[in-house]
């Protein structure tokens, strides 16, 4: 909500308030250019779930989404 144009600049990622006890180097996710949204999006989940030790309620916190949504995500 913070960009106005269709590409979210990386200076404007640095200046966003995250609050999360994750080193930087840990939340790296290899993305492929011909994958879809819904793919990137399944990669983030996994990786957030993973540095989360599998706790869901933690994981939808830093993702910020509700956890039963998260469950629902995890259910497709």
């Amino acid at each position: 909500m913070a960009e106005s144009g269709y590409v979210i600049e990386e200076n404007l990622l640095r200046d966003l308030p995250f609050v999360s006890d994750v080193k930087p180097e840990q939340t790296t996710v290899a993305l492929e250019k011909n994958e879809t949204l819904k793919e990137i999006e399944q990669k983030i989940i996994e990786k957030v779930l993973k540095e989360e030790n599998f706790n869901q309620t933690k994981a939808a916190q830093r993702l910020g989404m509700n956890r039963a949504t998260l469950w629902r995500k995890l259910k497709k």
